[in-house]
């Protein structure tokens, strides 16, 4: 009986283990391109992002570009998030990805005093940049191709 007992407990914890995961929720960034209402990017990033002041962690993910509300493609994104110095409430994302095969790159601050909302730049390789208005969103808002 107590060696059925030990198995048991053994076979329990072996399970546990195997799925024992960190839980981790993504997050959402929708990024404007500068005309009110239309949304140019969606970044759905995995785990959560630093307010920390100063603390750097990695971000991977994927990003759709929007074209009127439309998908017109998904790319893999990748960068990092920044929490700003004290005083200087909010966080940065620097975010590396794929649009229509150039290289581009979104740097995003969040500064408001609730680190949810902000403006941004994104920089196409050889086009030249533009400037818009970021925001953490609703990951149930993501738009489907």
């Amino acid at each position: 009986m107590q060696r059925r007992a030990l198995m048991m407990a053994a076979a329990l914890i072996g399970f546990s283990w195997l799925g024992a995961k960190p839980a981790s929720a993504d997050f959402c960034v929708r990024l404007n391109d500068g005309f009110p209402g239309n949304p140019y990017a969606f970044f759905r990033f995995k785990g959560g992002y630093t307010t920390t002041p100063e603390k750097k962690k990695a971000l991977l993910g994927k990003v759709s570009l929007l074209d009127m509300g439309n998908v017109t493609e998904v790319s893999p994104a990748f960068g990092a998030t920044l929490g700003l110095p004290v005083g200087d409430a909010g966080v940065k994302f620097g975010v590396q990805f794929s649009a229509n095969g150039l290289s581009t790159f979104a740097a995003i601050v969040l500064d408001d005093n609730g680190m949810t909302t902000g403006g941004g730049t994104v920089t196409l390789t050889g086009l030249g940049s533009f400037d818009g208005e970021a925001a953490i969103v609703d990951c149930a808002t993501e738009p489907v191709p």
